[in-house]
């Protein structure tokens, strides 16, 4: 079964930091932002490797008319939760779609799910790339690593289940 996947800003980071980008950009998830998230990414690098997956067509972008923008500042000013109008935007986008929404933003992660979308992380991302061969598992843990040094928001359980099964694989 084919995954569609809507990308919210700190998945492109976070992939962009740490140089899998145009790998998970090479996987057959059919990848989905919106023009939110492209108003967030301010730096050049970023926003000229994302520029290029759109012109390539491997990344949509949901633009949003005056009637769906009303609509969503509607749907976000009525979360209970501290989720953002793009956090908003990405998930309304994947919930109208039954798309699968990539995120590392905890509460738009339970909130979205509370809503029965299905939310997958960045680990999501490194397991699919290593599943299908795309990303050798001691690649898989350098970029990792590098990843964990950075990044305080990451389940560091989780993280370290994966370095223990993949130094086992290498």
């Amino acid at each position: 079964m084919k995954i569609i996947a809507v990308n919210d800003t700190n998945i492109i980071i976070d992939l962009f930091n740490i140089g899998l980008l145009d790998l998970f950009f090479s996987s057959d998830i059919e990848l989905h932002t919106t023009d939110f998230v492209l108003d967030e990414l301010t730096d050049k690098e970023q926003l000229k490797a994302i520029n290029s997956y759109i012109s390539a067509q491997k990344l949509k972008v949901k633009s949003f008319s005056g009637e769906e923008l009303a609509k969503l500042f509607e749907f976000a000013y009525s979360q209970s939760s501290n989720v953002s109008p793009t956090d908003c935007s990405v998930w309304q986008y994947a919930q109208e779609n039954s798309y699968t929404l990539l995120t590392g933003d905890g509460n738009l992660r339970r909130d979205a799910q509370k809503n029965g979308v299905t939310v997958r992380g960045v680990l999501f991302v490194f397991d699919y790339l290593t599943d299908c061969g795309l990303l050798s598992y001691d690649l898989a843990i350098a970029k990792l690593k590098e990843l964990l040094s950075g990044n305080i928001r990451l389940p560091k359980t989780a993280c370290t289940e994966r370095l223990d099964k993949w130094s086992k694989m290498v």
